[in-house]
């Protein structure tokens, strides 16, 4: 059955014409072969590479840069996000960046304790899920990835025109996992730091050095953002009976990191205690700060101090 199954081969082999591929029409062939990646570093643009014009797109032709612009802000702007970094990978070596839209973002500056509902699916929380009217901000977003010429004119639009809100969950890693361009971008922040002042925090060194190191980070991380406009910090899991067994110099460092904050053109730090601090003591070291009250928090009343 083999021989004769390749005798017939044989037979036919020959009769085969050999044919070859057509050459591809010069007229559709694509300028831009990868329109969906992140634009050219500012530093490779400036040696004289520019990404190709789209040039068949009116919205791109015609429009000027400044019409352009304020479309690209009213589609992609004006939200607030919340943020997570989430690490993953062999030995969780690797962090991304998950976000969820808030489900506030007409108020973003109420308290954590507010956000719950946005908090409510779970571990599915993080996900880029949208419902109801978010739908068609979420069709928006495809603007960022409709070719490389939009991207690079959107991206930094993206994260300068709307508020964000994390916590200090892995936040020593954020400039690690946004590009040093786009965490300059961000203009409005709301952040959470679970700090915690506690009996272990008086009374065991080495748990107090471990989260002062947190503590002195997180606010490096938060002085690190030169573009930075807006800053709200909401101070958790404080406890007024152990701040007060604090010395005085040891207050003085714990609210020291505070000073690296700088520029700002609004400053608000809540700070969940029981009752509001004496305006004579440690907290006067604190620049251009004065006590106010502010809103309820579910465990007792909140104080804020406010820059200016």
């Amino acid at each position: 059955m083999a021989i004769f199954c390749s005798e017939i081969f044989k037979k036919w082999l020959p009769r085969r014409k050999l044919t070859s591929i057509a050459s591809p029409d010069p007229l559709k062939t694509r300028s831009n072969s990868s329109v969906l990646t992140l634009p050219f570093p500012r530093e490779i643009i400036e040696q004289g590479r520019e990404t190709n014009a789209q040039s068949q797109s009116l919205l791109l032709s015609s429009l000027p840069t400044e019409i352009r612009m304020l479309i690209w802000k009213l589609c992609i702007g004006g939200d607030t996000f919340h943020l997570k970094a989430v690490c993953f990978g062999p030995q969780y070596r690797h962090t991304c960046l998950q976000h969820r839209l808030c489900d506030n973002h007409w108020n973003p500056a109420v308290p954590w304790q507010k956000h719950y509902p946005c908090l409510g699916d779970g571990p599915r929380y993080y996900g880029p899920r949208y419902y109801g009217k978010d739908k068609d901000k979420f069709n928006a977003f495809s603007l960022v990835v409709t070719c490389r010429q939009i991207c690079s004119e959107t991206i930094d639009i993206f994260y300068s025109s709307n508020a964000f809100r994390m916590s200090t969950s892995r936040a020593p890693d954020l400039p690690k996992i946004l590009l040093s361009r786009r965490y300059n971008c961000i203009r409005v922040l709301y952040f959470e730091i679970g700090t915690a002042v506690t009996k272990a925090f008086v009374k065991d060194s080495k748990h107090r050095n471990e989260t002062l190191k947190e503590w002195t980070d997180t606010w490096k991380v938060l002085a690190d953002l030169s573009g930075l406009q807006i800053l709200h910090v909401e101070i958790c899991c404080w406890d007024l009976v152990w701040w007060t067994k604090l010395t005085d110099d040891q207050k003085s460092f714990f609210l020291q990191p505070i000073f690296s904050v700088t520029q700002l053109h609004e400053f608000e730090i809540y700070v969940p205690l029981d009752q509001p601090p004496p305006e004579d003591t440690i907290w006067s070291a604190l620049p251009s700060l004065r006590l106010s009250p502010s809103w309820m928090f579910d465990n007792g009343p909140c104080y804020m101090l406010r820059d200016g």
